[in-house]
């Protein structure tokens, strides 16, 4: 009847959180077209994308905290809701009134800040879901609805996009946040909860003392701030490698089609999948240890090898070399997105008091959104001065120097006896 249980919850998981991400991405998709052509703006279309990241760096450790006091059932389930009913009310306004730039950027600024609360409060509750040894696969099964999403996405939005008003993605997403929200409900969110008296004696406290007992929290133990580090830091180096540099080479140098362009892209998600797959068997095979520091070095030199191609841009069957070459480098890096990533959260969920996860993945969460712009900023400043073929080995050995520098906890902590 246990495993059952487990089953279930980790089945209308599943369900669940495809529906909501791949409404999310079709429609994320569909907008930005939508915007860039009643615009013909590129600043509108950024707009767009701000209003997307910023209240998930301003607002996620506050709702880490608000999280760490409510109820995570009723949290995750009214965001959905409130995210369908914003759908579809936006879809009955663009049927009955005018429809201007200013409604587009109002939902997709509250849609965010319902995803951000939605999306901590799934973090923090994922360990009371499932059993401890079934923790990589359902952490696992969220990479791959991100992956699939990511996939399918473009390939039906652009198709769909062609022949229909934008109207029609618009009720899409909302009706996907509603069953979503159904499947949710129905989860067992005590399946395995270890609750403790901390989470009750927070109701009475300030939001401010409850961040800064999250913050104290992560200070006061060593292998959980040098885990954080070494999360961040992958981060900024894959997305200044695969995010900035890559479409510099591709476009700049190589000046390969939008074609070319979107075929090597359309690997990243599906090399993601491939990882999801195979993330549990790797796990068991090799302690956390030893699979961080093969991964970091894996990234190092994938990122330091992209500029190979322009050495021999004379060879025979150019495209095609670009093509395979490329589109395998974007293939083993979303590989290794989720092979990085599904370990981490996983130690990270296990290792957190439940009290304090909230608040933790708050902080994370807001770390790595703020870092990132940062590191697309240094990127762009440094494709402006080194050449294709220093730029990459840049990258490269900037991300073994900032794994080298956080690496201690590798050394000292008790990551095996924690995870």
């Amino acid at each position: 009847m246990k495993n059952k249980r487990e089953f279930s919850n980790m089945l209308l998981y599943s369900v669940g959180s495809f529906l909501s991400y791949f409404g999310s991405a079709i429609y994320s998709f569909a907008i930005g077209l939508h915007v860039l052509k009643i615009t013909q703006s590129g600043v509108s279309f950024a707009t767009t994308l701000a209003l997307g990241v910023l209240p998930v760096i301003i607002l996620s450790p506050f709702a880490g905290a608000i999280v760490d006091r409510l109820d995570k059932k009723k949290i995750i389930v009214s965001m959905d809701i409130a995210n369908g009913i914003l759908f579809i009310g936006l879809f009955l306004w663009m049927k009955f009134f005018q429809f201007d730039l200013w409604i587009i950027y109002a939902s997709t600024f509250f849609s965010n800040i319902f995803v951000t609360f939605f999306g901590i409060s799934f973090e923090a509750v994922m360990p009371q879901l499932v059993s401890r040894n079934s923790l990589t696969k359902i952490n696992s099964i969220t990479k791959m609805a991100v992956a699939g999403s990511s996939v399918l996405a473009p390939m039906l939005g652009g198709l769909i996009f062609a022949f229909v008003d934008i109207e029609l993605f618009v009720i899409i997403n909302g009706i996907s946040f509603l069953v979503s929200a159904v499947c949710e409900s129905f989860i067992d969110y005590n399946y395995n909860s270890q609750a403790s008296a901390k989470n009750k004696a927070t109701g009475k406290k300030k939001i401010i003392t409850d961040l800064k007992e999250g913050l104290n929290y992560i200070k006061g133990h060593p292998t959980l701030t040098g885990l954080i580090k070494i999360f961040i830091t992958f981060n900024i180096i894959y997305s200044m490698g695969f995010l900035v540099i890559l479409p510099y080479i591709l476009n700049n140098y190589l000046e390969v089609s939008s074609q070319t362009y979107g075929l090597i892209n359309s690997l990243g998600p599906i090399g993601m999948l491939g990882g999801a797959l195979i993330v549990g068997k790797l796990v068991k095979t090799l302690p956390p240890r030893k699979l961080i520091t093969i991964l970091c070095g894996i990234s190092a030199i994938l990122i330091g090898c992209l500029s190979l191609p322009y050495l021999f841009s004379g060879i025979h069957n150019k495209v095609l070399s670009i093509v395979i070459f490329y589109g395998s480098t974007k293939l083993v890096a979303g590989a290794l997105l989720t092979l990085f990533d599904v370990p981490l959260l996983t130690f990270l969920q296990s290792a957190i008091d439940q009290a304090y996860r909230g608040r933790v993945f708050g902080f994370l969460i807001a770390f790595i959104k703020a870092i990132n712009p940062l590191a697309f900023i240094v990127a762009g400043l440094l494709v402006n001065y080194l050449n294709p073929l220093l730029l990459p080995a840049a990258v490269s050995i900037l991300g073994i120097v900032l794994y080298y520098l956080n690496r201690k906890f590798l050394l000292e902590g008790d990551l095996e006896a924690a995870a």
